[in-house]
């Protein structure tokens, strides 16, 4: 029978000098993910492999949109992988496509287009193959069988980043209806640890719990860190949780300072371990996410991908 120090990995301790030279020879530098929101990448330190990252948000405040955003933008650099127990693949696509094209997803899914969008939709259609992002909308919801398949994802495509859409939905079979606070625990444990020992960053949506509508006064409605729904294991495991937040949807409709807030999307950095915490402020135009003062560069640069000339010719 094997004893208990047979069964302990070897795994030396290192000395305060051997990790200081691991970090200035570059060894130990954290693979920096860009978001494609400079704002957010310099307020948070930006993503990181080995990170388990969780969005949330209430019902309509974006979360699925500023995921497949994000998405698409650490593509261009990292194989992304997106999971979905939410939308189709379809429907997906769908929303991808207007993302990328500036048209409104449903008349894309009901094929309702005049002759200028079809002729974005072949534009984009083209820039596909530049975006390293597969999606499974199938994938399965234990998260033993789902830690599984992510590994052979993350070995035989070499993916860097793992969407999640959303958390509750996962399960777990040992504590499956009998208590979910002990059955979240275990689910984002996997999750950490997923993260940490394959080198992947995972992003997670996560719903909040109705306290958030309760709440009463201007900034009654932003969420906070007891927001999220069924354990605390989520805010203890994450390296970083980000609240989506849009005041418009509460009929807040200026700041304090008269400031309009109409399209505003704020992102509200709650707890990170690698930086610090605030706000950012996104906008939420032409069905996706850009940062406030950069609409008109984002523009474009947008057209000078597609090898076009700002003329009347555009079809945008």
């Amino acid at each position: 029978m094997d004893t208990a120090s047979e069964l302990i990995q070897e795994t030396p301790p290192k000395s305060l000098t051997q990790l200081a030279e691991e970090l200035f020879a570059g060894k130990k530098l954290q693979a920096f993910i860009p978001t494609g929101f400079p704002e957010l990448d310099k307020l948070t330190g930006g993503f990181n492999e080995g990170e388990f990252v969780v969005v949330g948000g209430r019902p309509a405040m974006g979360k699925t949109l500023f995921l497949l955003q994000a998405g698409l933008n650490m593509s261009k650099t990292h194989p992304v992988m997106y999971l979905s127990y939410d939308l189709s693949d379809y429907r997906l696509i769908c929303r991808i496509l207007s993302i990328l094209s500036g048209i409104e997803s449903q008349n894309i899914a009901n094929n309702q287009l005049n002759e200028q969008e079809k002729k974005r939709l072949e534009f984009v259609r083209k820039e596909l193959n530049n975006y390293q992002l597969t999606i499974n909308a199938e994938a399965d919801k234990s998260v033993d069988m789902l830690v599984e398949y992510c590994i052979q994802q993350i070995k035989n495509k070499g993916v860097k980043v793992i969407i999640l859409d959303f958390l509750q939905m996962l399960n777990h079979n040992r504590y499956r209806r009998y208590n979910r606070d002990a059955e979240m625990d275990e689910i984002c444990k996997k999750l950490k640890g997923l993260a940490k020992e394959h080198n992947v960053c995972i992003i997670a949506a996560s719903s909040l719990n109705r306290a958030v509508e309760d709440r009463r006064g201007q900034y009654g409605n932003r969420p906070q860190l007891s927001d999220l729904r069924d354990s605390g294991s989520i805010e203890q495991m994450a390296d970083k949780v980000l609240f989506l937040h849009r005041p418009e949807y509460y009929k807040m409709f200026e700041d304090n300072f008269g400031n309009s807030m109409v399209g505003v999307l704020e992102v509200i950095v709650a707890k990170n371990v690698t930086g610090v915490t605030g706000d950012i402020q996104l906008t939420m135009k032409n069905n996706c996410i850009e940062s406030i003062n950069t609409l008109s560069n984002n523009f474009i640069d947008r057209i000078k991908e597609l090898g076009m000339e700002m003329n009347n010719d555009i079809p945008f």
